[in-house]
């Protein structure tokens, strides 16, 4: 298996993982928060997805998480995901949200 710097983004949501599934409310707050993402945090975003699958699987060949192409936008079944890899995407997620309401708030 591959290692990962303790200072990458990836290892910083990895840490102190639940051990529970995302809750209903969660998924939905989860599409709903990603639809709001800047194409630098989208990257980011599958960029978490692609680390997750390497340090797993220690190659890339077997990305086999399900999506549909829309237009210019990929749709992903997040119940698809490993549970690891959804509360990463999760704290992620927040962590985004947090910084877009903080910079709306400056901006009124």
């Amino acid at each position: 298996m591959m290692e990962v710097s303790k200072y990458s983004l990836y290892n910083s949501f990895n840490l102190n993982i639940s051990t529970s599934c995302l809750t209903k409310k969660q998924k939905s707050t989860f599409v709903d928060i990603a639809t709001k993402l800047t194409d630098n945090q989208k990257e980011a975003f599958v960029r978490l997805i692609l680390e997750h699958v390497l340090l797993e699987n220690g190659h890339m060949a077997d990305v086999n998480y399900t999506g549909d192409q829309i237009g210019d936008h990929i749709k992903l079944d997040i119940d698809k995901f490993p549970q690891k890899l959804q509360w990463i995407l999760w704290k992620f997620l927040n962590m985004c949200e947090t910084i877009r309401q903080a910079w709306e708030s400056d901006q009124e």
